[in-house]
């Protein structure tokens, strides 16, 4: 199945995909932190959230545009696009493999369900660090865990056992990398904000919550979020065999992945899809295209089925399964239109334009 015009083709999957999936932002007190810190004014984060500020280079990257929180969001997807149009041109992935993960995979919809999140960004430097550039892979990986500590481990461990697996021959310590970078990134966290509570010390404080939540959508998630799109890419390419201890390795990376992002998250399409989108970068490089007995038309039936079937399968969070989601986005458009049309700097003045500041919380939309 050829692309022609791969352009169209992308354009046309990503507005497709969110026409019907929605768009929604998320974590409006963390912007409101930047956006208050941005501009001299004290503001008090939710304790439960403060764990999303581990990411040193995330809080940055949000200080650095916190008047605009939308911003930080287009500004990332370009730097997302731009860095896919770089992993194209060294043959990093084909066009091929771009179509069927922006096609089949939780990616398009996992960024437009959490707009004001730093996700975009997170997202470049974990493609950044499958690069097959050594130096581009390191920097990658470094920058991810400095975004996403955790995440960004877990993501090198899945790599790692991908080309491992695959008999891949990869001499990256990628894994030590990201283990020193989210080291780094934890003891800097400690420093600058003192007592905040970590990402363990939340998932431990709010471990039966998680645990009722990933029973009420944890099976939901292992078949809408990671199944359905693992099955639907490996219907158009083939892995390469993959035998002995090595796969072992891979299985039990698997397995802890799906019980996380199932069972261990409130975010579980979104969990998922971050930490299987490297891995699954990695696996793509080393596939083959699958060739069909088949004629062309067969072939383009075959991906418009699977396209459609995809279009109508929600993205999972802890309120539930959601498609056609464009609620919670009036408050924030709104909220950037006055700051960029208006730029208030007195303190009262941007508590009047202010839909999240604190006293306008309890009427704020869930």
């Amino acid at each position: 199945m050829e692309f022609k015009k791969p352009l169209r083709w992308v354009c046309g999957l990503l507005a497709l995909i969110v026409a019907f999936q929605g768009l929604r932002r998320c974590d409006i007190d963390l912007a409101q932190y930047f956006y208050s810190i941005d501009h001299g004014r004290p503001f008090q984060l939710q304790p439960s959230h403060a764990f999303l500020l581990e990411g040193i280079l995330a809080d940055c990257i949000g200080l650095m545009f916190g008047w605009a929180p939308i911003l930080w969001s287009v500004v990332g997807i370009v730097l997302l696009a731009f860095t896919f149009r770089s992993s194209l041109r060294n043959n990093t992935i084909s066009l091929y493999s771009l179509i069927l993960v922006l096609a089949f995979s939780r990616l398009p919809d996992t960024l437009g369900q959490w707009v004001g999140k730093l996700d975009p960004f997170l997202f470049c430097f974990l493609l950044l660090s499958v690069n097959r550039n050594r130096a581009v892979s390191m920097a990658g990986t470094a920058l991810a865990a400095f975004c996403a500590p955790v995440g960004a481990v877990i993501s090198a461990i899945g790599v790692k056992c991908v080309y491992a697996a695959s008999g891949t021959d990869d001499k990256q310590p990628r894994v030590y990398i990201a283990a020193l970078a989210a080291a780094a990134d934890l003891i800097l966290f400690k420093i600058i904000f003192g007592n905040r509570q970590s990402r363990f010390e939340y998932i431990a404080g709010e471990l039966p919550r998680l645990a009722r939540n990933g029973l009420s959508y944890g099976a939901l998630t292992l078949l809408a979020s990671i199944i359905v799109p693992l099955i639907t890419i490996f219907c158009f390419v083939r892995p390469p065999a993959i035998r002995g201890r090595r796969s072992a390795m891979l299985a039990g990376w698997f397995c802890f992945v799906v019980i996380l992002s199932c069972l261990l998250t409130l975010d579980h399409t979104r969990v998922a899809t971050m930490l299987l989108f490297a891995p699954l970068m990695a696996l793509l490089q080393v596939s083959e295209r699958r060739e069909f007995p088949a004629t062309r038309e067969f072939k383009a039936l075959l991906f418009g089925a699977f396209l459609a079937a995809r279009l109508v399968i929600p993205h999972i969070d802890e309120t539930g399964p959601h498609i056609l989601s464009w609620d919670n986005l009036r408050g924030l458009l709104g909220f950037e239109a006055k700051i960029v049309t208006h730029r208030m700097d007195s303190p009262r003045s941007l508590q009047q334009a202010n839909p999240l500041s604190p006293d306008r919380a309890a009427s704020a939309p869930p």
